[in-house]
């Protein structure tokens, strides 16, 4: 596992996430999903436009996507485009760049459809916000032992999942165990610790 660490982000208070939601229109009594990343292929964004897709209304209207990220290239153009072919504009709200505590803070879940990723900062941050982690099974999914497994390509999997979410939410002995894992391996303070300890022990040997 890499030596990455993260700073521990309070949890937003509820005038908070009022003005948030203000902010950025988003409508209330509506289960958020973050996609918080950069706005490119690799990063997948296109997979949950279909899994909404596939979603019978009754979900649908229940969820809403933020997404962060640069509203600009030729990838999130067709993710627009797509958006608009399949009239799911009101499902999807772009936010551009965002402050990570702010994305998370307001949302319910983050979700990682990512085709390739190592370790996921976002997944440690999320852990420390208390928020659940859906992500694909790529080569960093093992180091961080409380995400929740999607698949990226498997469009109808996938909205099985997030709809289980809707209706059941997550265990939250879960949430806090993550919180906990993030707390005792993430934060800044043990990753030097970690990052000292190396080096202490390269000096010994040499």
């Amino acid at each position: 596992m890499p030596y990455i660490a993260v700073n521990v982000s309070r949890v937003l208070n509820e005038q908070e996430k009022e003005e948030l939601y203000l902010k950025w229109n988003i409508p209330k009594g509506k289960t958020v999903f973050a996609l918080h990343s950069r706005i490119e292929e690799v990063k997948n964004h296109l997979s949950m436009v279909e899994v909404v897709n596939k979603m019978p209304d009754e979900y649908r209207n229940k969820l809403v996507f933020i997404c962060s990220g640069e509203k600009s290239g030729e990838y999130y153009e067709r993710v627009i485009q797509r958006i608009n072919q399949y009239h799911l504009n009101n499902y999807f709200i772009f936010m551009g760049w965002a402050n990570t505590r702010e994305v998370l803070g307001i949302a319910n879940a983050l979700v990682v459809p990512t085709t390739k990723e190592g370790f996921l900062l976002t997944a440690a941050e999320a852990f420390l916000m208390k928020i659940p982690v859906y992500r694909t099974r790529t080569a960093g999914f093992d180091d961080q032992l409380f995400c929740n497994e999607i698949y990226g390509d498997d469009f109808m999997k996938d909205a099985s999942i997030l709809m289980d979410y809707i209706d059941k939410g997550i265990d939250q002995s879960r949430i806090d165990e993550a919180y906990k894992y993030a707390i005792e391996n993430f934060t800044i303070e043990k990753m030097t610790k970690k990052t000292v300890n190396v080096y202490k022990t390269v000096l010994i040997e040499k």
